[in-house]
């Protein structure tokens, strides 16, 4: 999630699941279910003891610090106006940009603070007026500072390239020399402040979108096979399409799907509209398609993007044979798309109070070193104040890492409970949380901020961490099936579902943009055939009901153009540099090295760093092998 405070340099708040609440889960796949052994989640905010909680007194002591910072920012706000017209030699131009970040931070400062008082318990009254309060700041904000770049954008490319050349401006090296390139995107400032007004119209679709499907779409009844009664909405979908029942699997699935296909043509419009909507941005831009707009700012070909779907589609028997796996281990004749998500063992069995949890990620990140174990520590350990572990009445759900330098420290969410899913999604967090401290730790505010598919790389790396660790310390045949079910599972949804996505909407961007309507029957089509190429029906891995083709109507990242890939190359680029890292220590030593550059540079530079050319044709083959490894041994098992 992007912040609003971005001038060239995108600053990231990694909320995985928290935005889109179930709607995320349902994406990426997952369901957690509670296995805590005190229930924090009925309990008032107040009565979940402190060192569980977040210490926001890090940020502010009191609400009188709050006030006077707010008070602060109001004043540099209206004085920052004045710089206006004025940006017509260096010593105005760095006065500018020192005070345009100086106040950025600020904003920042305080917008982190609101954002965490709100998670805490979205209830409070108090709370959501604190947040009101914040995005005013930083809309007004916005507002005075609209001028900056549209003046910095009028000197020349000689002027630009002179100015991040020099030693006085080097924290805006960054941001200067990618006004460079953004010059020919950039259009004048009356048709700006235009197009800049259709932000809320651009925003319309997905907003008419998720309202109808979370709030008015009727959901229908179901009796499942013990004669409970459940309204099949996306939150009961996301549970019992993972029932050991497989007619209660296929009655939700029927029971959704068919929901949702009597609105297929409403449905079929928001995301069309969406779709129009950003191809009109992109070419308003003067870009050539809608998938070079969304990969400018990092620098990503439209190559690199089609080259990664493509390994992907050429590694599809590794996924045909975990499947084929799963439909030995379920026992079934024949593996359907409503047994997908049947789980082949209970889940990783066992519960973890978060001490146990919180051992186990200190042990799996010890092949990190010293400094990397001493802050995930700190950042982890209850009472230190970084961490908001369990679950609470109000609380926002999910789990997400804020590391802002304009923090006081890097903040992370969880909703633990007890399970091995948490232990996993906790280090995944770690992964984001240290990243941040180590990229603040070392770079300017500026040069702080990485990209999604670096973050996604960081955190996948530490999941693999924890993985290997289990793994290296399990003998009990029945639990490293387990184990290594559980991660290939993962490696489906994450991985091979998301590459779909990814192949998905390639293809109806470049459809519309030739002209095609984005019809229902368009996109059922189109979407059907991807999932029986992905999941192979013709090879008779997994049979499609041709009613479950209207599944792309469910997913909202579809609504953020060109999101999902940032999922594949991050758990690929995650598994090939923990592979490398766990057996030398020189590439160790090169992975910190890229999270210590933060945003300084871009992903696919900052991959190099790390040892990686993820453009290259053998980019992924050790990442593949992993995969590989896992489900030989997993057959082994099994027996096949």
């Amino acid at each position: 999630m992007k912040s609003k405070i971005n001038l060239g340099q995108t600053k990231i708040f990694w909320m995985l699941f928290s935005s889109l609440s179930i709607f995320s889960l349902l994406f990426l796949g997952k369901f957690v279910s509670s296995a805590q052994a005190v229930d924090y989640s009925s309990l008032e905010r107040v009565e979940v003891p402190a060192i569980y909680k977040w210490n926001l007194a890090l940020f502010y002591p009191n609400n009188v610090a709050f006030q006077t910072d707010k008070a602060l920012v109001e004043k540099k706000i209206i004085n920052f106006k004045k710089n206006s017209g004025k940006l017509t030699n260096n010593t105005a131009i760095k006065k500018a940009l020192d005070e345009y970040y100086g106040l950025a931070i600020l904003v920042s400062r305080l917008s982190g603070y609101a954002s965490k008082v709100y998670d805490s318990d979205t209830r409070n009254s108090e709370a959501i007026g604190l947040r009101k309060m914040t995005e005013k700041i930083t809309n007004d904000f916005e507002g005075a500072s609209s001028f900056l770049k549209p003046e910095l954008l009028k000197l020349s490319d000689a002027k630009l390239k002179a100015l991040a050349a020099n030693k006085s401006f080097n924290k805006f090296d960054v941001f200067l020399n990618g006004l460079i390139r953004e010059k020919k995107h950039v259009l004048s400032e009356k048709e700006e402040s235009i197009l800049a007004k259709t932000g809320n119209l651009q925003n319309a679709p997905y907003n008419i979108y998720n309202t109808f499907l979370t709030g008015e779409l009727p959901y229908q009844k179901a009796v499942l096979a013990d004669g409970t009664e459940v309204v099949v909405s996306p939150y009961n979908y996301v549970k019992y399409r993972q029932s050991s029942n497989r007619s209660d699997r296929k009655l939700v699935f029927d029971n959704y799907f068919g929901a949702i296909s009597n609105y297929k043509n409403t449905l079929a419009q928001t995301l069309s509209s969406q779709v129009e909507a950003n191809i009109f941005r992109s070419q308003a831009k003067y870009f050539n398609t809608a998938i070079e707009e969304a990969l400018y700012s990092t620098n990503l070909s439209v190559d690199y993007y089609k080259n990664l779907v493509a390994r992907v589609n050429k590694e599809l028997p590794l996924l045909w044979r975990y499947l084929a796996l799963k439909k030995k281990v379920l026992g079934l004749d024949e593996l359907r798309y409503n047994d997908l998500y049947a789980p082949i063992n209970s889940s990783f069995s066992g519960v973890y109070p978060y001490s146990e949890g919180l051992d186990l990620v200190l042990e799996a990140v010890k092949p990190l070193g010293a400094e990397y174990e001493k802050q995930a520590k700190l950042t982890l350990t209850p009472g230190n104040g970084r961490i908001d572990i369990y679950p609470n009445l109000g609380k926002a759900t999910g789990a997400y890492s804020a590391g802002d330098k304009a923090d006081p420290v890097p903040y992370i969410l969880m909703n633990y409970d007890d399970s091995y899913l948490s232990i996993s999604t906790l280090i995944h967090e770690s992964g984001h949380s240290v990243h941040s401290y180590l990229a603040n730790q070392n770079q300017s505010y500026l040069k702080t901020g990485y990209s999604t598919l670096i973050a996604e790389t960081a955190s996948t790396f530490n999941e693999n961490l924890l993985l290997e660790y289990m793994l290296a310390h399990e003998t009990d045949q029945e639990k490293r099936k387990e184990l290594l079910g559980d991660s290939l599972e993962t490696m489906r949804i994450t991985l091979f579902r998301q590459a779909m996505f990814a192949e998905f909407e390639l293809a109806i961007y470049t459809a519309a943009e030739e002209g095609t309507p984005l019809t229902a029957e368009y996109l059922n089509d189109t979407y059907l055939k991807l999932v029986k190429k992905y999941y192979g029906e013709a090879e008779g891995v997994v049979k499609v009901d041709d009613a479950y083709a209207i599944e792309w109507a469910q997913v909202p990242h579809f609504y953020f153009d060109y999101y999902v890939f940032n999922y594949v190359g991050g758990y690929l680029n995650g598994l090939e540099l923990s592979a490398k890292a766990l057996k030398d220590s020189a590439a160790r030593d090169k992975y910190l090295s890229m999270l210590k550059a933060g945003g300084s540079a871009y992903p696919l530079d900052l991959l190099k760093k790390a040892g990686l050319d993820a453009t290259s044709a053998t980019a992924y083959d050790d990442a593949f092998k992993v995969i590989e490894q896992r489900v030989s041994e997993l057959e082994k098992i099994v027996g096949k």
